[in-house]
């Protein structure tokens, strides 16, 4: 491989990299994602894009998981609670209804 082509390749993935970490700082992140951000340069991107994210996706609302009606005026919290079957996480369910039944 031609050594010129090895040094724009360099250049152009760690600039990347550190134009996504910056813009990470800017939207009020840790400054230490610039490091891995450099190091991954333009594979870092998806991540930044993912991690800057301010709506987060809803995962499932309703009594089947279906997505449902979300009033937009809502500011009661959410909850995730992972189902496996097991007895425990019943028992994490019913608690979470129980700590936060009126809002549920």
């Amino acid at each position: 491989m031609n050594l010129t082509f090895l040094l724009i390749f360099a250049i152009v993935w760690v600039v990347i990299g550190a134009v996504t970490g910056l813009w990470m700082i800017r939207r009020g992140h840790d400054p230490a994602w610039v490091l891995p951000a450099v190091l991954f340069g333009p594979l870092f991107v998806p991540i930044a894009m993912e991690r800057v994210e301010r709506n987060p996706r809803l995962v499932a609302t309703g009594p089947d998981g279906l997505p449902g009606a979300v009033a937009p005026t809502l500011h009661a919290p959410r909850v995730l609670v992972g189902l496996d079957g097991s007895p425990q996480s019943e028992l994490v369910l019913s608690t979470t209804l129980r700590v936060f039944g009126r809002w549920c």
